[in-house]
């Protein structure tokens, strides 16, 4: 077949975006500065002197400063994104001021185009987007496309506060199960296959009578993993999974952070353990993925989820991929979730990362490792499969 064939074969698979920010009623970017201030791109372009507040500068300042930092920072892998987005879906090479004000142009004629989100789907091979809101609605001009997961990581941390809080806490924690079990439900009769959650720091482990956790004298990491544990057994209950994104915190800053916390997998070994219903881990920092992937090793039931956050760099993707693809089988595995707030974004992002996967299983099939069917099929799995079986 040849590796750029086999290349091809790979860019152009089916994908599901795994989590992301879409809005059902405004999925395509409004204007040119929602694309080139993403957030993630933003980051990089502040570093290299882009004004905060530039979007109260007049246009032209703006655009300037834009130039300037663009620039500045073409080396990183958003501003490599960025130039791919403008030159696959508008045909623009970004290079000065003139080339931004075409793209200006661009996206906003783009938005006037009722097939535009279509196109961009078709484009990036969109089959499935999961969005973490409580109803679900469908993405306009985009039927059948959303998946929603509900987020409750607020309510974990309201309910962990209650029971410790509580002069009660055995009461306390008695109505919050009742919480758990009526809200797992709700979900469950609505069609939810699932629910998404983040986990604040606690320094104990999960490997625990769930029956013998909370005492007069519990505090927070108690009533956290009460709660961890009263949540995984509803899960189990309604046969649904359960997605944690593992490795941010705010607690350091003003601002949401990687945070190298080396237990922070391991330390949920006892619900792996204890619960036969599916975890998928999603990870934002580099120093938990190899446990992900000794999770998914040891637990059937364990899910290593994509990369997120500080861990979406092209470097720690070919290192996980090549974890992944020597000890977890390729069922076990999906590899996109690109946090997009625009179309435009996901098939940047998503991009990203099947330019990685190509050239890395190419690798593998010149080197002897596998041959190119099962590269097609790991890839095919990782992109689409596992995550269309477990998600939808």
């Amino acid at each position: 077949m040849g590796r750029e064939n086999l290349k091809e074969i790979m860019y152009n698979m089916d994908i599901v975006d795994t989590h992301c920010h879409l809005e059902h009623d405004n999925i395509t970017a409004r204007d040119f500065w929602t694309i080139a201030e993403y957030f993630w791109l933003a980051r990089q372009l502040w570093a290299a002197g882009y004004p905060q507040n530039a979007s109260e500068l007049d246009e032209k300042t703006r655009v300037n400063e834009f130039c300037k930092a663009y620039h500045n920072s073409k080396n990183t892998v958003w501003c490599w994104a960025l130039d791919r987005i403008f030159k696959d879906l508008y045909s623009i090479t970004l290079s000065d001021e003139k080339s931004v004000y075409d793209a200006i142009e661009a996206v906003r004629n783009s938005k006037e185009d009722p097939k535009w989100a279509e196109t961009v789907a078709l484009k990036t091979k969109l089959k499935k987007a999961v969005v973490n809101a409580q109803e679900h609605k469908e993405f306009q001009g985009l039927p059948g496309v959303c998946v929603t997961v509900p987020r409750i990581d607020g309510k974990i941390k309201t309910w962990a506060t209650r029971i410790s809080d509580a002069e009660n806490k055995l009461n306390e924690a008695e109505m919050v199960a009742q919480e758990i079990e009526q809200l797992v439900e709700y979900y469950k009769k609505n069609g939810r296959k699932g629910i998404m959650t983040t986990i604040p720091r606690f320094e104990k482990y999960t490997n625990v009578n769930p029956d013998e956790i909370i005492t007069k004298n519990s505090g927070f990491g108690d009533a956290l993993i009460f709660v961890l544990h009263r949540l995984c057994s509803e899960i189990e209950k309604q046969e649904m999974f359960l997605q944690f994104f593992l490795g941010v915190e705010s607690n350091y800053c003003s601002q949401a952070v990687p945070s190298n916390d080396p237990e922070r997998v391991t330390k949920l070994y006892g619900l792996f353990e204890r619960y036969n219903c599916p975890f998928d881990i999603v990870l934002a920092t580099k120093i938990n993925n190899i446990d992900a992937i000794w999770a998914a090793n040891i637990f059937p039931n364990v899910y290593v989820g994509a990369m997120w956050w500080y861990n979406y760099l092209p470097e720690l993707y070919r290192e996980t991929l090549k974890y992944r693809l020597e000890a977890v089988p390729m069922v076990k595995s999906s590899i996109i979730a690109t946090d997009a707030r625009c179309l435009e974004w996901t098939y940047g992002k998503a991009l990203v990362v099947k330019k990685v996967l190509a050239e890395f299983l190419a690798e593998q099939v010149e080197q002897g490792w596998i041959d190119e069917d099962t590269a097609l099929l790991t890839a095919r799995y990782w992109l689409y499969e596992v995550p269309l079986n477990l998600f939808v």
